[in-house]
């Protein structure tokens, strides 16, 4: 399948660092090898030896994704953005810890609602979307879960909103 907004496969030149990474990982593995040759500068004969070693089950899909990611980055932002992508995915998607830098909001310290505190901190695009999340189990304050839409919390400052898997926000108050 081809690289398309159709298809929402696409990875542009204008995406930040870590979502141009995060995108090169979900990739299927076989589009791995024909990504590496259309969108990077790598040398043939390195891919040539990769796609061999991944043929014989000697370069994990991972490895090679990570190598791909790796390599549009640094062509688009540089290596060094490349590397801080790539421990930032580390950290956030493969090990599952919070991301050190997140989007800080500042909210009033009276209690709202769980659906409400998502759209103040611009973690969902509405209310529905927040309320689908939350009986999904996908909110989490402070680490602990919420599954009720209604239930009220009350804003602290230095407290940690996570929505989904990846969405982060510090409240101030």
């Amino acid at each position: 399948r081809k690289m398309s907004t159709s298809w929402g496969n696409v990875i542009t030149i204008l995406d930040p660092p870590d979502e141009q990474y995060g995108k090169c990982m979900s990739i299927k593995d076989e589009l791995i090898f024909i990504y590496l040759e259309a969108c990077t500068d790598m040398p043939m004969s390195d891919l040539e030896q990769a796609r061999e070693a991944f043929e014989r089950g000697e370069l994990h899909p991972m490895e090679a994704k990570k190598r791909l990611a790796w390599e549009i980055v640094a062509q688009y932002h540089g290596a060094e953005e490349a590397q801080e992508a790539a421990e930032r995915f580390a950290q956030v998607v493969q090990r599952k810890e919070q991301p050190d830098e997140m989007p800080v909001v500042r909210l009033a310290p009276s209690p709202v609602d769980a659906v409400t505190l998502l759209c103040q901190c611009n973690l969902v695009s509405s209310k529905s979307e927040g309320r689908r999340l939350i009986e999904q189990g996908g909110l989490n304050v402070d680490g602990l879960r919420i599954t009720d839409p209604n239930q009220a919390v009350v804003p602290i400052a230095g407290m940690i909103i996570k929505a989904g898997k990846r969405k982060y926000a510090r409240l101030e108050i």
